[in-house]
């Protein structure tokens, strides 16, 4: 059987620290994270390991596809909750292909805060030292400045132009309620957002763009939506959560329905 080149690197990984001696061992990592990796129609479940410079990712299912992540490849990592948001300065190779961004979910009990210390650390290396500066040259006589011709009065700037509709765009949701929750879809149209409940009719609702006070995806998969008339609403969504193009989109489509003029009706004379 053919397995790939990762797990011999996690392998490694752990001899190599063994070996170390235990002046040049790093600080304690904190034991595995269990947590969940969202990809394309679905997540995969594993556990989080810090070794050393790496963070590793170990598919409980299939450990050929793995991830190994240096730190010096990391260009940002935050963490919100249990959510963890990691993007790469290049690609990194999973059960997913090869990508950039990498979203995870920590299990109930887990600290995300460790692996935030753990990128963190980075940060407080000191930089090397910067080359020394290259001879100045004298400056040169600054050159006779042209003659600028007549510059005609700016147009007025036209209005701006209302987002293009996008294709209608739908998640399979949760609602919780007081006691119990609800399943159904959440709808993004070209007018409205509407959330049609599967086993709870009651809870159905449809907003106009026009009618929405404000909106917040706090992550990929937590959306609120808070009208000007009635209660919040918060909106679980599954994997793999809404994008942030998609987001953007929806606040564009409420700005711009409040800033549509109102059609006004002429009397005849």
């Amino acid at each position: 059987m053919k397995l790939s080149i990762r797990m011999p690197i996690i392998s490694i990984l752990l001899l190599g620290l063994a070996a170390m001696p235990a002046a040049a061992q790093p600080a304690p990592n904190p034991g595995p994270l269990a947590a969940e990796l969202s990809i394309p129609f679905g997540t995969v479940t594993g556990k989080l390991l810090l070794l050393g410079d790496y963070l590793v990712f170990l598919d409980e299912q299939q450990p050929e596809t793995s991830i190994v992540i240096p730190k010096g490849i990391v260009d940002r990592l935050t963490a919100d909750g249990a959510m963890i948001a990691i993007e790469t300065k290049e690609p990194v190779r999973g059960r997913a292909g090869g990508v950039r961004v990498l979203n995870f979910r920590v299990s109930t009990g887990g600290d995300p805060a460790a692996v935030t210390a753990w990128f963190a650390s980075a940060a407080n290396k000191p930089a090397p030292p910067a080359p020394p500066a290259p001879p100045v040259a004298p400056p040169a006589a600054p050159p006779a400045a042209p003659v600028a011709p007549p510059v005609a009065p700016a147009a007025p700037a036209p209005p701006p132009a209302a987002p293009a509709a996008a294709e209608t765009v739908t998640y399979q949701a949760r609602h919780k309620h007081f006691r119990g929750e609800c399943k159904g879809r959440l709808i993004i149209g070209a007018d409205q957002v509407s959330y049609e409940s599967l086993d709870a009719i009651g809870h159905s609702r449809r907003w106009d763009y026009k009618s929405i006070k404000e909106t917040k995806l706090s992550n990929p998969y937590e959306l609120d939506i808070t009208p000007f008339d009635g209660a919040a609403y918060k909106l679980l969504l599954d994997a793999p959560g809404m994008a942030p193009a998609t987001y953007q989109s929806l606040v564009d489509r409420v700005v711009a329905a409040r800033t549509k003029p109102e059609p006004t009706t002429g009397t005849k004379p």
